[in-house]
């Protein structure tokens, strides 16, 4: 079992049953590598993101908590992005975007809040 804490996760609110949360730390093309509770895991976006996206802003990207349903025979599906990214707020929260460096197995802050 891995802990996300190493990635920098804090659970602010409950997780709704059957989801887990992750953190986005690779992307090519549509597949996203997340890491887990469970590891490191290969996911896909759910359709309703192509259909309720307005920008490329509204998609995970590294460094993105996200939700997932996992699969344990083949791709899991992103359902939701946890969080927002920097310049953003969690509900009466601030907080920084953190960056990869995947090589060192470090994350880094892109600001100094």
């Amino acid at each position: 079992m891995m802990d996300l804490k190493t990635y920098g996760y804090t659970e602010i609110e409950a997780i709704p049953h059957g989801l887990l949360p992750g953190r986005v730390t690779e992307l090519q093309r549509e597949r996203f590598t997340v890491m887990t509770k469970r590891g490191e895991i290969t996911a896909v976006l759910k359709g309703t993101f192509y259909h309720s996206a307005e920008t490329r802003v509204d998609y995970p990207c590294v460094g993105d908590f996200v939700l997932l349903h996992y699969n344990e025979s083949g791709n899991s599906l992103i359902v939701s992005r946890k969080l927002y990214r920097c310049g953003g707020t969690v509900p009466s929260m601030p907080f920084c975007r953190l960056q990869p460096s995947i090589r060192a197995g470090l994350f880094r802050s892109c600001c100094a809040c």
